[in-house]
């Protein structure tokens, strides 16, 4: 049995790039990354209407890392960092030491600290520059979340004996990695408890070995488990494998950014729309949401149609650790909330708008009456007295316009 352990870190780092990708942007974007010598493109699709439009490498003088880089027709764009593999010998193994360069990589890379932050920073920047920053989704601008980034998500290739996966106290290292909150420290001073006492630990066992035991890998070589976190891959990696499982991570968490946006502009309208938000603004709302919601779908559903069992099963596994399911479900009811809202405020603003046509016609009414003073004052006093009647109950029933409703301090 192999005495070496060998974790070979994947980091999953979306952003946003302002909106949909027309040919224009496609061709400004490839004409950037050949001209700009640091890049080399891997692949690029023919036209802009693919899912995937193309996937560059990153020229880095440092050789214990690569930088990847695949942007989406959508406008997303999902760097991939493999970061420097970890080795270490399996008795001596401490999975918090995974545990501690994770967290710091993941921190620098959100305050833009981490050695490649300055070279992503520069090339999301000059991006960005290509798409109009009218349309551009809230989500694109450097004041978003982390600086225009909001999320790193870490995957682990573990190249082992896969019959290490047998043995107890491997199963409970892996279980720490899975879910890193238990094992990033000895003291969860908000609960009271110490994390390493013989009863947590007992604890953790019965709750979470079965997560680590749940194999979504058909291969004999191979075995996959996936939290909500984390998602390890151990056995014999090829680079074969290597690729088939960081294409589905990819893909994942392109569906889950582009939902986790949608949910995030589903909030902010609901908080800025009202019936002083003009119709043409109401309606452009409108419109994207409607086109983010059907892109979420088409994107579930391709992954859903066109994957062989093998990795309609893995991919299974994946959108369910990762919660994807119930995001895009919060994503649709609260999609529906905005768009009663939205049809709300419509009405309303209809209505007044007829309203004020009705209004306009009375005032012309009256000064018509004026204009008509003197053949009305021939009829004698009693017709004046009528008209004057008609007015005020006229004035009476349009009040509404007349009142301006002071706002509570």
């Amino acid at each position: 049995m192999s005495k070496e352990i060998v974790f070979l870190p994947y980091r999953i780092i979306p952003c946003d790039f302002g909106h949909q990708i027309n040919s224009n942007i496609f061709g400004d974007i490839i004409e950037y990354l050949d001209e700009s010598q640091e890049w080399t493109i891997l692949s690029k699709s023919k036209s802009a209407n693919e899912t995937e439009l193309l996937s560059a490498k990153l020229h880095l003088i440092d050789g214990n890392f690569n930088l990847y880089l695949h942007i989406y027709s959508d406008g997303i764009g999902i760097f991939t960092l493999i970061d420097k593999e970890e080795v270490y010998i399996y008795n001596e193994y401490d999975p918090e030491r995974t545990l501690e360069i994770r967290r710091k990589a993941h921190e620098e890379l959100l305050t833009h600290t981490h050695r490649t932050s300055e070279v992503m920073g520069k090339h999301i920047s000059k991006i960005r520059t290509f798409f109009n920053e009218d349309i551009s989704r809230s989500t694109s601008f450097p004041t978003w979340e982390n600086k225009g980034l909001s999320y790193v998500m870490s995957f682990y290739f573990i190249k082992t004996d896969i019959k290490l996966i047998e043995k107890i106290d491997f199963q409970e290292k892996l279980t720490f990695l899975l879910f890193p909150y238990y094992g990033e420290y000895e003291f969860d001073y908000s609960l009271g408890v110490d994390i390493k006492s013989d009863f947590v630990k007992k604890q953790f066992r019965e709750n979470f070995l079965s997560v680590v035991k749940k194999d979504y890998e058909i291969l004999p070589d191979i075995h996959t488990c996936a939290s909500w976190s984390n998602f390890l891959i151990i056995g014999k990696v090829t680079d074969k494998i290597k690729n088939e499982y960081w294409k589905l991570e990819r893909d994942l968490q392109h569906v889950w950014f582009y939902s986790y946006i949608t949910d995030k502009f589903i909030e902010q309208s609901l908080k800025s729309i009202s019936t002083k938000t003009p119709e043409k603004e109401l309606e452009q709302v409108d419109n994207i949401l409607t086109e983010m919601i059907f892109k979420i779908n088409q994107y579930e559903g391709i992954i859903s149609s066109t994957t062989h069992e093998r990795d309609f099963k893995l991919n299974e596994a994946l959108r369910t650790s990762s919660r994807l399911d119930m995001l895009v479900e919060s994503v649709e009811k609260k999609a529906k909330l905005l768009k009663d809202r939205y049809n709300w405020l419509l009405t309303e603003k209809r209505t007044k708008t007829d309203k004020k046509i009705q209004f306009i016609l009375f005032i012309i009414a009256i000064i018509s009456v004026i204009g008509a003073y003197k053949s009305f004052k021939e009829l004698g006093i009693y017709t004046i007295l009528i008209v004057l009647f008609t007015i005020l109950m006229g004035i009476y029933f349009f009040k509404p316009f007349f009142i301006v409703k002071r706002r509570k301090k």
